[in-house]
């Protein structure tokens, strides 16, 4: 891994099998080292999108255990009177949280400008856009870079776009909770002398090697990951078998 090239902390595999650029299709080149051993992932579920209201202290919203896409659905359908589906509102946030126009989320979406508008415009309310880069923009002139929510310097170079800026904030902030959780699971492991080994890690999951008298302990597994060692995380997580 590199942990050091990009400028949100997000690490990339430059060596070895390139787990996080691997196709669908070739997802079944590992096995477990033990005869009955189970490969497993453990995902952190819409971790930006918790990340982005993590920072602006919505711990409640962050850390629910439902779909938060349906959340933010049903948020629209009763502040607009507008019916949008878990897919629809899934294609609108992430483009909302990084600057995407509101044409472009219109043709995303396959709606006319008009109707995404109001949406946007009350999305970007409820992520509090404008707080976060106030937040960037006040450490830029200050220290000519600004932090992530964990002071995780990230430097603007030659960049002076603001969603830039605000999708390098979330991105890092996710990253920096993502690998706490990941850290988290690493020291159970260890402390408590198990079998079990990680794999690898792909941005926002931990692929692990689960020892055949260790399963039942999968579960465990994952809470540890969803509550990181950072106060008031507990965000959402997925546990797939491979």
């Amino acid at each position: 891994y590199d942990l050091f090239s990009a400028k949100t902390g997000r690490p990339y595999i430059i060596d070895g099998v390139n787990f996080q650029q691997l196709p669908t299709k070739c997802k079944n080149i590992i096995k477990s080292r033990w005869q009955d051993g189970k490969l497993y992932e453990i995902d952190f579920n819409s971790c930006e999108i918790r990340a982005a209201l993590f920072a602006i202290n919505k711990l409640d919203i962050a850390n629910m255990q439902s779909d938060i896409y349906a959340y933010y659905a049903q948020l629209v359908n009763s502040k607009l009177s507008v019916s949008l589906d878990r897919d629809m509102i899934k294609r609108l946030i992430i483009p909302m949280l990084y600057g995407a126009s509101v044409s472009t989320m219109s043709k995303l979406a396959k709606k006319p400008t008009y109707f995404i508008k109001k949406i946007v415009e009350l999305l970007l309310q409820e992520f509090e856009i404008e707080t976060i880069y106030s937040t960037i923009d006040a450490a830029l002139k200050k220290h000519n870079h600004f932090f992530n929510l964990f002071e995780r310097p990230i430097y603007a170079d030659n960049e002076n776009r603001k969603y830039v800026f605000v999708q390098n904030y979330i991105q890092s902030t996710a990253t920096d909770i993502c690998h706490s959780g990941y850290a988290a699971l690493c020291a159970y492991i260890k402390n408590n002398n198990m079998e079990t080994r990680v794999i690898y890690t792909k941005h926002d999951a931990i692929c692990i090697d689960v020892y055949p008298d260790e399963l039942q302990h999968i579960d465990e597994f994952a809470h540890i990951v969803a509550k990181t060692n950072i106060k008031d995380v507990n965000f959402k997580t997925q546990v797939k078998e491979l």
